[in-house]
This record gives structure tokens, C-alpha cells and sequence, in this order.
């Protein structure tokens, strides 16, 4: 074994004027560090840099090597790379910066006029490039109108297992994030050609795990460099292997190795290959790629995003199809509807009023927002949308008992 649980991985990045990841990784090869380099073809001046350290210092490997030895400390690292190529080195908590610049103000105009056009181009490109979403989770069927509703997007949603269903649709430009259920779920995402995979452990940004087709990746082996085969254990300890087990294992499926070879693929060889590694349907490929509507997958429900009254409507009757041996709990609500119609709007009342409070307590004061004003607000918003579901779900429930007693009579 070359690796142990003793090494933990160190991100960063390199920033240059003029970068050759390839000289980068050279540089790596001749002082026998283990490393992971990734960067896009269009921005290879600015480099993704992962390492493993042990007690400050980078993991090592000699060319005859078996096993990781500790090398130079990160700091050593960090201004060597930055003094061999004029860059600024982010590594941990380390920052060198040897990055060599013009004048201050010329190059902040430069920057700011080059940002401006890219903002603009993509802006303008966006628009016209929707993102094929399609998220594996165990998100309850009873939810997903309301949840289309909300998103404003129609959704179809295929079984999957038991446990966890597959939910497709196509949203704006600007819904990169987008996502319906809980933690944990893995999405994956195509616009244009950028083809994500994500996994979603608990409800954190940060500890979104996410690999990108779209980027180039690297793994320097120390002194072996990143030719030829490169071990299982050096992909483990710096590269991206990791992360796509972490995605892979997150939704049971037939073929780990399948989804590794899926990383070394491009366009819709790799989508396929890896959706095909998931265990997934094969149709979760063809609309992700575009050749399927939501409206078009086999088997699927779709959703279609309605008016709130609308969805909750149809949330209920699916609520009380997947609850056909819970009778007795309905029974007991519609019977409580029923006898007591003044109950549900008081609490809705009482919800509205608590929410009002909370409003004006988040206020923001001298212009800041606290944290505590955040979390104020945010359930207010919490209470005023549970007051709506309250009175919405106890007047559909009386409608439809009324409906049932009508056409029995």
C-alpha cells in the first residue's frame, strides 16, 4: 500500500501571467511531488493544484517508489512554484506571491474591461444554453408539483429503486444550483457541452463534491511523472478518483470502473458511459443530451408547473394514493375539517401573526443584515408559506370529502 490515512489532501491554485500546466507539472515531476493539476483549455494560465501533506509536508514519490514519503513543507512548495513562474501560489493556508504585474492601475483597468466583455459574452451565450438537470433522490412524489410549481419548470420524475426516484427537467441559464430534493442526492447537469456530476451529502454548499468534464486533469505520480499508467493509491490520495467513487457509491449501481473510464471520455461518450455506470436509465443519456423532452421519457410522470392552488391539489391526491393504508389518519383530519372549519384559519392566523413579528424584528438595521435578522426572516417566510399550505390543504380536503359524499349519495 502507498497510501495512508495519515495523508490529507491540500488544495490550491497557481496564477501566472503566461502558465504551461504541462512546465507545471514538469516542475512537480523534478522535485518527485505527488500532485493533481486541472484547468480549463481556454484559461490555462490559472491552474487547479491538489497535494497531500503530512505534518506540513507534501507527499513525495521517487521514481523507483512504493511508498509516499514526506517532502519539502508547503510553504517550500508554494515559493518555489512562485518564483519558477512569476505566480501567485494559494496552497492550504500558504500564499505566495511572486506574480509579477505592471502598473497597479493599468493592470485593475485592464482586468476590469476584460471581466466586463466576458461578463457580457456570457451573459449573452447563457441565455441561449437552458441546463439539462437530472437529480437521483428520495424526494417524495407527494412534492414534486409544489416543487415544480416553486421552480417554475416542469419535471418528469421516473422510478429508480425503492428508496429514491430520478427527476428530470430543463431550467434557465441562471439556475446553476438548482435543486429539489434533501440531502443526500447526487446531481448531474449539461449545458452546452459542461457536463457535471455532483453529490450532495448533507445540506452545506461546501460539501458539495463535484467533477467537471470540462476541465483537463493531470496526475503528476512524483518522480514518475503522469505518463503511462499511474497507480490506483496516487489517484486516491490527489486525484479525482475519489470524488467520482464518492458520487458513484452515492447511488448504487453496477460499475465503479465504468464511471472511471467515463472520466477519460468527452461529450456525449463520456455522458453516456457514465450514466450508464450509475445504474440509471438509459434515457437519463438521451435527455440530458438534448434528444428527449421531459415530455418524451417512457415511463415517467410529468409535472407540470402550475399555479400553487393547482399543485397542491394534485400533491394531495398523491399524498392520499401513497397513504391508502394510513385511512385512519385522513379520516381523522377530514373528520376535524369538517366538525372544526374555524380551527385551521385561526392557527394560519396565529402563524401569520408570529411571521409579521419575525419580519419586523429582521429588519435591517444601519443598513446590516445580522445573521440573526437572516435566520428571523427566513422563517417568517417558513410561517407565511405554512399558513397558505394550512388553509389551502384544509379547504382542498373538505372539497374532496364533500366531492366523495356527493357522488355516493
Amino acid at each position: 500500500m502507498m497510501a495512508e490515512d495519515t495523508w490529507s489532501k491540500v488544495e490550491g491554485m497557481v496564477i501566472a501571467g503566461a502558465l504551461d500546466p504541462l512546465k507545471l507539472a514538469e516542475e512537480l515531476k523534478r522535485e518527485s511531488v505527488v500532485a493533481s493539476l486541472v484547468w480549463y483549455d481556454k484559461t490555462p494560465e490559472l491552474v487547479g493544484v491538489t497535494v497531500a501533506e503530512q505534518e506540513d509536508q507534501v507527499a513525495t514519490l521517487t521514481k523507483r517508489g512504493r511508498v509516499f514519503r514526506p517532502g519539502p513543507s508547503i510553504q517550500e512548495l508554494a515559493e518555489k512554484i512562485a518564483e519558477k513562474f512569476a505566480a501567485e501560489v494559494m496552497l492550504g493556508d500558504v500564499q505566495v506571491d511572486r506574480f509579477e504585474r505592471a502598473d497597479d492601475e493599468d493592470v485593475e483597468d485592464a482586468a476590469s474591461e476584460v471581466a466586463s466583455t466576458e461578463d457580457k459574452a456570457g451573459a449573452a451565450e447563457g441565455e441561449s444554453l437552458p441546463i439539462r438537470v437530472v437529480e437521483i433522490s428520495a424526494t417524495p412524489s407527494s412534492a414534486i408539483p409544489l416543487l415544480a410549481a416553486f421552480e417554475g419548470v416542469d419535471v418528469a420524475e421516473l422510478p429508480h429503486d425503492e428508496r429514491r426516484a430520478i427527476l428530470l427537467a430543463q431550467v434557465p441559464a441562471h439556475r446553476s444550483g438548482w435543486h429539489f430534493g434533501d440531502a443526500p442526492l447526487v446531481r448531474l447537469t449539461l449545458q452546452g457541452d459542461e457536463f457535471h456530476a455532483h453529490f450532495m451529502p448533507e445540506d452545506d454548499p461546501e460539501s458539495v463534491i463535484t467533477y467537471n468534464w470540462g476541465m483537463n486533469e493531470v496526475v503528476v505520480a512524483g518522480a514518475k511523472g503522469w505518463e503511462g499508467n499511474i497507480a490506483d493509491e496516487v489517484h486516491d490520495l490527489v486525484g479525482a478518483r475519489g470524488d467520482i467513487a464518492a458520487i458513484h457509491d452515492a447511488v448504487p449501481g453496477v460499475d465503479v470502473e465504468g464511471a472511471f473510464e467515463a472520466t477519460k471520455m468527452r461529450g456525449s461518450a463520456a455522458v453516456t458511459k457514465f450514466v450508464r455506470s450509475l445504474g440509471l436509465d438509459p434515457q437519463v443519456a438521451e435527455f440530458l443530451l438534448g434528444w428527449l423532452t421531459v415530455e418524451q421519457v417512457s415511463g415517467a410522470t410529468v409535472h407540470h408547473a402550475r399555479g400553487i392552488s393547482n399543485a397542491i391539489g394534485r400533491s394531495v391526491d398523491i399524498l392520499l394514493n401513497e397513504r391508502k393504508n394510513e385511512a385512519s389518519f385522513w379520516d381523522s383530519y377530514t373528520h376535524l375539517v369538517r366538525s372544526k372549519p374555524w380551527l385551521i384559519p385561526t392557527i394560519a392566523v396565529g402563524e401569520v401573526v408570529a411571521a409579521t413579528a419575525l419580519l419586523i424584528g429582521g429588519r435591517k438595521r444601519d443598513g446590516v443584515r445580522t445573521t440573526g435578522g437572516k435566520v428571523a426572516t427566513g422563517l417568517a417566510f417558513v410561517l407565511l408559506t405554512d399558513a397558505i399550505a394550512d388553509t389551502t390543504l384544509a379547504r382542498l380536503t373538505a372539497q374532496r370529502a364533500e366531492r366523495h359524499e356527493a357522488q355516493e349519495s
